[in-house]
């Protein structure tokens, strides 16, 4: 096991990621690099899926396609030192040409894309045993309208475990599609992004929410098979639903879900449901009556 060092701010002959004097310039040079449970160290700045030796510059259907496990960690300054995520934003965007409305690093919502934007940003299959996870990231400036290669926003996940800790996933058409697999999100942030060409997905996944706030979003979360967990969350100010189908087993402890122009919580076809803690009030639907809970059965 061994940390690959990345900044962009490095233009050196020889990089090779060993240290922050040979950081590579690129996520994609540190992930052909990096083996089986390598670390990435990430500084500072906006990193593409069309950057690096063999890519295609403005090409929308270049994707990070991670296929081993690997941990990749955000935060660093440029030129190495100590780690302050709060302070050193690592993004990861779509925003090919850089010309979105940015605030923070970020694309400041999905109306904020302008021109040319990838369709998704990341590919992840490291196979059923296979662990990776990504911290202090931000990803945002996906344009998943069109359903390139398979893509519905930020994310592709087919197998493994993928986690998120201390993420943000703002400012994009579409989050994606996990399937087949477990996903965390732990003192995340999803927020400002919209509908991609189709809904966010999780398919007879086992999807985990801690300390997250999931805010400001006009896309639909759809869960079918697996089940959910969801532990100390905000579901706020959103337009579209948490739709549960497929017989999934789903708890909610500690969530507050308010302020939505939707009932926010569809059980359509669950399996277990279970409520502990919970607020659930002020919701608003855009059309017809409001409601906090929808409930039904279909055959």
């Amino acid at each position: 096991r061994k940390v690959v060092h990345v900044d962009q701010s490095v233009e050196v002959a020889g990089a090779d990621g060993t240290s922050w004097a040979k950081a590579f310039s690129t996520v994609s040079e540190a992930l052909e690099d990096a083996e089986e449970d390598d670390v990435l160290h990430i500084a500072e700045g906006v990193y593409c899926p069309d950057e690096g030796p063999g890519r295609v510059e403005g090409d929308t259907s270049e994707r990070f396609r991670i296929e081993t496990s690997v941990s990749l960690v955000g935060g660093f300054p440029a030129g190495g030192g100590v780690r302050d995520p709060l302070s050193y934003f690592t993004t990861i965007s779509g925003d090919l040409d850089g010309d979105d409305v940015l605030a923070d690093g970020v694309t400041v919502n999905a109306e904020g894309q302008r021109g040319v934007n990838a369709g998704g940003l990341l590919v992840i299959e490291p196979g059923e045993d296979g662990e990776v996870s990504f911290d202090g990231v931000a990803f945002t400036g996906a344009d998943g309208r069109f359903f390139n290669g398979g893509d519905l926003g930020v994310f592709s996940i087919r197998s493994g475990k993928t986690g998120f800790t201390g993420c943000r996933i703002v400012g994009n058409k579409g989050v994606g599609l996990a399937q087949d697999c477990e996903v965390s999100f732990k003192r995340c942030e999803i927020s400002l992004n919209t509908e991609g060409l189709r809904l966010t997905i999780f398919s007879d996944a086992e999807v985990v929410y801690v300390n997250t706030k999931i805010q400001g979003n006009r896309l639909k979360f759809k869960y079918e098979g697996g089940s959910l967990s969801a532990t100390n969350v905000l579901y706020s100010g959103n337009t579209e639903w948490m739709r549960l189908n497929g017989g999934i087993d789903a708890t909610f402890v500690n969530l507050t879900a308010s302020g939505n122009r939707v009932n926010p919580i569809d059980i359509m076809e669950g399996g277990e449901v279970f409520f502990a803690n919970c607020i659930i009030w002020n919701n608003t639907a855009v059309t017809g009556p409001g409601a906090s809970l929808y409930t039904r059965s279909v055959e």
